[in-house]
């Protein structure tokens, strides 16, 4: 993830349109989202603005299960909390966050 977050966030790419398209592209055909258009531009500035600002945090794994890929998370690759709900991970982030 961070490879691919150099590689979208250096000049080469956010100054050049095609590159840009290529991987709204990319990123329209192969990522689901809830967050509508308008919000998701409002949020990508943001990103963009706050690029070198961005600090990583890595969830212990011992807090989440990754379950096979099958019906009942509807073929998708995810990462389910171990403990039956979210309230551990929350702990974590918010003892993470500053």
């Amino acid at each position: 993830m961070e490879a691919i977050k150099e590689k979208v966030m250096n000049t080469q790419t956010l100054l050049n349109p095609a590159k840009l398209w290529g991987l709204w592209q990319v990123a329209s055909k192969n990522l689901e989202t809830d967050v509508p258009l308008p919000a998701g531009a409002i949020l990508a500035r943001r990103i963009v603005d706050a690029r070198g600002k961005v600090a990583s945090f890595v969830i212990p794994e011992e807090l989440l299960y990754n379950p096979p890929i099958s019906a009942r998370y509807d073929f998708q690759y995810v990462f389910i909390p171990k403990a039956g709900d979210w309230s551990k991970v929350q702990d974590f982030i918010q003892k993470a966050l500053p």
